[in-house]
């Protein structure tokens, strides 16, 4: 085997990774914890028994049936309730109140760098884009990773790391409804 061919094997392993999103890195939902107790999904009394203090709960007026009924504030992080189903859903953390995040192997929190999720998601952080968040200014550099169950299987789900001036500023759990 020539140099030539070597080159083009690894060339096309290379774009395969890059473009095919089922073999990037992602996270099984299952290993994601706030502040060491916390879940992706719980029960609203779980929630609760967990001892975080809630700031706030606001009613929120539902778009259509996926969306919560009340949005519940740990500091800045957002959680979405559905009380008729009685679950709590992490939906955006941001550093404040909420101090560390574990996503699988890795715990990120707000010294957390782009270097930092580069080296922990090679694949999908490698790169960065810029982006604007709802009603701010200033412009974020982002990178997703997507979300796996616990087969591996990965789900629509995307987990976006919003950074400012290096440091990681809030982490987003995006979903399509």
């Amino acid at each position: 085997m020539n140099l030539a061919s070597i080159k083009s094997i690894l060339l096309l392993g290379f774009l395969v990774i890059h473009l095919n999103p089922s073999l990037s890195q992602s996270v099984c939902i299952d290993s994601i914890l706030i502040n060491g107790a916390i879940t992706k999904y719980m029960t609203h009394s779980d929630f609760i028994g967990t001892g975080i203090k809630i700031d706030s709960i606001v009613s929120a007026k539902p778009m259509d049936s996926f969306d919560p009924d009340s949005m519940i504030y740990v500091g800045s992080s957002l959680f979405w309730y559905d009380s008729k189903r009685g679950i709590c859903e992490a939906r955006s953390i941001r550093f404040d109140k909420i101090v560390k995040l574990q996503l699988g192997r890795f715990l990120v929190n707000k010294l957390t760098t782009q270097s930092d999720a580069r080296k922990m998601f090679p694949v999908d952080c490698e790169t960065t884009k810029p982006a604007k968040i709802f009603q701010r200014d200033e412009i974020f550099q982002i990178c997703s990773i997507p979300v796996s169950d616990k087969k591996g299987q990965v789900l629509g789900m995307k987990i976006i790391f919003f950074f400012k001036d290096s440091l990681l500023y809030r982490i987003d759990f995006w979903e399509p409804n």
